[in-house]
């Protein structure tokens, strides 16, 4: 009985040393998992695993890489936390990650290597993909910012009579154009020459919002969110209007595909790009660096809508 009492602790022990060689668990989990572009999400990975076992993790510096091109920005990385209970070892870390891109993003599966003490062996073990939705920031249709109002001046002496004034004024002219008319006769026709006006270009209505926008940001009375998401708005606005697309309403990928079916080159289509994820990042601003980040936006705005402005020809007409 108690060689058989015996045998039976052994085999447990066994079991229990073997699993703690032979289990690896890899947990990894986000929260939240819906979010708006620049808003920060909480990354967690956990692993079980014997004590014998040698682990390495994935470097998990600067970023998370979800395809050629887009990827997760790591703002945070948390130290490992490891916790030994007798056979078994837990591994912890946070990382907090950030997306400046609207869209839906599948983090690819994070893979560890491993070695079992006294081998030469290495294996591999992974997490599984994880699905994060990035939302662009909701912006109205009134979002535009307006000047402000001046004070209201004092009304002259002559305002609370103007009445009067409009039929003294009336009358004279009434009177000064008989006498023109009887001392000269009737005047001849001459020519006229007429300008016709054209409304403004998508370029010229672009610098005219640049413009209030650098005067607004110098002002300091704006929030920088609200100078960032007009920045936005101007910058679409342009496109829109320039290439025909919509791009108010559609993301930075959707309006780069669109622009791929024009007549823009590959390079402007990179630098069109590069400007519209820095009018994205409106709540990654951090106060100290705003303005600068800003004044390099408005920069790159300006030279874009400079190196594809439109100059629709001036248009005259003369009546006999």
């Amino acid at each position: 009985m108690k060689r058989r009492v015996i045998f039976i602790l052994m085999l447990q022990l066994l079991t229990i040393t073997g699993w703690a060689q032979r289990k690896i668990e890899v947990k990894a989990s986000i929260s939240p998992k819906e979010i708006q572009i620049g808003d920060w999400v909480t990354l967690q990975i956990e692993l079980t695993h014997g004590k014998e076992v040698k682990l390495l993790w994935p470097p998990l510096n600067d970023k998370i890489t979800i395809d050629s091109n887009r990827h997760l920005t790591i703002i945070k990385s948390e130290k490992i936390d490891t916790i030994i209970s007798d056979l078994v070892m837990t591994q912890k870390r946070i990382l907090t990650i950030s997306a400046y891109d609207s869209g839906n993003y599948t983090i690819p599966p994070l893979k560890f290597a491993y070695q079992y003490a006294g081998s030469d062996s290495v294996f591999e073990t992974a997490s599984l993909p994880m699905l994060l939705a990035v939302k662009t920031i909701p912006v109205g249709e009134n979002a535009k910012l307006k000047p402000e109002k001046g004070p209201v001046g004092v009304l002259p002496f002559w305002y609370d009579n103007s009445y009067y004034w409009v039929i003294g004024g009336s009358i004279l002219l009434i009177l000064l154009s008989v006498a023109i008319f009887l001392i000269k006769g009737r005047p001849r026709r001459q020519k006229e020459r007429f300008i016709a006006t054209r409304p403004s270009t998508a370029h010229e209505q672009a610098f005219e919002s640049l413009e209030q926008l650098s005067t607004d940001m110098a002002s300091a009375k704006v929030p920088p969110p609200v100078l960032y998401a007009q920045l936005s708005i101007i910058v679409r606005t342009y496109l829109e209007q320039r290439y025909s697309i919509s791009a108010l309403e559609n993301t930075t990928e959707e309006i780069l595909l669109a622009l791929a079916r024009t007549n823009l080159d590959s390079k402007e289509r990179q630098q069109i790009k590069e400007l519209l994820v820095i009018t994205d990042l409106v709540k990654f601003a951090k106060a100290a660096t705003f303005e600068t980040e800003l004044k390099q936006g408005i920069a790159k705005a300006q030279q874009m809508v400079e190196r594809t402005a439109y100059e629709a020809p001036s248009i005259s007409e003369e009546h006999g």
